[in-house]
């Protein structure tokens, strides 16, 4: 952050309510710890859902964009009761930049099996470099953040193994798309 501010994310239990939701909290402190400001979030303003943030960026226009989720304790707003929350604020953590996203997740995301591509990715979690194999041609490989943000684009790979550098990459979940001969299969990682 400029100025060496400090910005944090998470939540906070809103005591005003007689049911004392988390809702999403976002904090900018200056660099003795004081507080610039504080700022709540919530998508459904009621007393049945709850609402978290996991992670937080920084944006190009110094903003912040924060990903999260609302669970829906009694059903009474989304169905399933578990929803992806995404938050898009300026710099001040005024939301009015857009809308707050609010993505109904499925019961259960069908995931590829492996084998049916034959392709391994090892080791998993890695620190400094992943290997990616398998017993066809890779064509391309995709590999993205938590926050849905491209971090590689291989192209024209034409080998059946290839060694990735992560050693820079910050620590946390990735997701890779790998296209083969035979298709595409997505799986993820952990850069620890």
């Amino acid at each position: 952050m400029p100025n060496d501010e400090i910005v944090v994310d998470g939540i906070t239990i809103n005591y005003n309510s007689s049911y004392q939701r988390p809702l999403g909290w976002l904090l900018k402190l200056n660099p003795q710890g004081d507080s610039i400001w504080t700022k709540t979030y919530t998508y459904f303003n009621n007393d049945s859902t709850d609402h978290y943030f996991y992670a937080m960026d920084l944006c190009n226009d110094g903003g912040f964009v924060m990903a999260g989720m609302t669970i829906d304790l009694h059903n009474t707003v989304t169905t399933p009761r578990n929803a992806m929350w995404l938050v898009k604020t300026d710099c001040m953590g005024n939301d009015n930049v857009w809308d707050s996203v609010h993505c109904v997740l499925p019961d259960g995301v069908p995931e590829i099996s492996q084998e049916i591509y034959d392709v391994l990715i090892y080791p998993n979690p890695a620190s400094n470099e992943i290997m990616l194999a398998t017993n066809q041609q890779l064509k391309t490989i995709h590999i993205y953040n938590v926050l849905g943000e491209e971090v590689l684009k291989l192209e024209r790979i034409a080998t059946s193994e290839k060694a990735i550098d992560i050693s820079t990459w910050n620590a946390g979940v990735y997701f890779l798309e790998a296209e083969t001969e035979k298709g595409i299969v997505r799986m993820k990682f952990v850069k620890e």
